[in-house]
């Protein structure tokens, strides 16, 4: 037994209350999106200079966004405060690991509480929900803090600048932190950790973030502050500055996946095509996988095992059914699906990652 516990993987487990945690986590989300998105459907432009008096539409829904952004951040908080810390001896080696993706996300978080103050600023002037002395508030010191209000445009325009520039700085402390992430794998094979972090961050924070900064540029092209307005508003650069900040982060996201794990030196992913799937890429996934099936047979095998160091060819050659016929259709089967399921993480991934940037491209206008 203490020779099994030695053996242990060195990779993080997730628990079933972080399972649980980052499911309600989007679905937290999900909901600040479907909020934003019916704001964005009533919002009014300004007339003759002025902001317009919200309707009792648009001022309900802003303030449903506002009460969901609070209950959102509760749970946010709650969820990361430790609580739940993990001791199990095999979790132990991946914990850094896991604390640099928790990081990661909580910066995305934080910008997508951003854009969702901002929306509620530019459209009703508040950014915080309006506490009126609420003797069942959770919170005693919002009770005796009064909400601050943007009644001009000017104001609204600066407040949004504002919050924008917090936004820059979380986006940039996120990228620092995956890029430190990506590029120093302390074990062979550790980069399919990137992987599964990018893969991660698209669906749980990337997409909504990116959505929520649609929605925003949406409001500001309304207001008059559109993306050739970038050099003469400070509301529109600072948006801009945000977006390319934002495509930074996803080219580098989009670069760390070409370094994706390979067991055999198979064919590098382009990272400028999303797929395909045609008769030719199967014909490819054959040849690699009869390379590495007759690489990991011989004794020129230099592929490790993440766990334990020893190469494959080893752990093979001292087990009798993989010697076998029946065991070498298994091993077959085993790299022919994982050469197929980085295929697939290509077809899949990439088409989003590609259309986000060249969409936030379009912020970077330059005259």
């Amino acid at each position: 037994r203490n020779q099994d516990r030695e053996q242990q993987p060195n990779y993080y487990i997730t628990t079933k209350e972080e399972i649980i945690q980052d499911s309600l986590l989007r679905g937290h989300a999900h909901n600040l999106l479907v909020r934003a998105t019916l704001i964005l459907s009533v919002a009014k432009p300004p007339k003759k200079g002025k902001v317009t008096k919200p309707d009792s539409i648009l001022l309900s829904r802003c303030e449903s966004l506002l009460q969901s952004v609070q209950n959102a951040n509760l749970f946010a908080s709650a969820s990361c405060d430790g609580s739940n810390e993990d001791n199990n001896e095999s979790n132990q080696g991946k914990k850094k690991e896991k604390k640099e993706e928790q990081m990661i996300q909580l910066n995305m978080w934080n910008s997508m509480i951003g854009l969702c103050r901002i929306i509620a600023v530019l459209t009703i002037g508040e950014e915080d929900v309006k506490n009126n002395g609420d003797s069942n508030s959770n919170n005693a010191t919002d009770a005796k803090t009064a909400t601050v209000s943007f009644n001009t445009l000017a104001d609204r325009e600066t407040k949004a600048a504002s919050l924008l520039s917090i936004i820059i700085e979380e986006i940039n402390d996120a990228q620092k932190t995956f890029s430190h992430f990506s590029s120093s794998p302390s074990i062979v094979g550790e980069e399919s950790d990137t992987v599964e972090v990018v893969c991660k961050l698209l669906s749980d924070r990337l997409v909504s973030l990116y959505l929520l900064l649609e929605i925003v540029g949406k409001l500001f092209v309304l207001y008059g502050w559109g993306k050739r307005k970038r050099m003469t508003r400070e509301g529109a650069g600072k948006l801009a500055d945000m977006a390319l900040t934002l495509k930074s982060l996803i080219v580098d996201m989009r670069a760390a996946l070409s370094n994706y794990p390979s067991l055999l030196h198979a064919n590098q992913i382009d990272v400028n095509e999303g797929g395909g799937g045609g008769k030719g890429e199967d014909d490819d996934v054959d040849k690699q996988t009869m390379a590495l099936l007759n690489e990991i047979y011989s004794n020129n095998d230099t592929t490790s095992s993440p766990s334990s160091g020893y190469s494959i060819h080893d752990i093979i050659s001292s087990t009798d059914y993989a010697q076998s016929k029946e065991g070498k259709v298994m091993i077959e089967n085993v790299i022919r699906n994982v050469l197929l399921s980085q295929r697939e993480t290509k077809e899949r991934v990439y088409p989003f990652l590609n259309q986000m940037v060249d969409i936030l491209e379009l912020y970077n206008v330059t005259d």
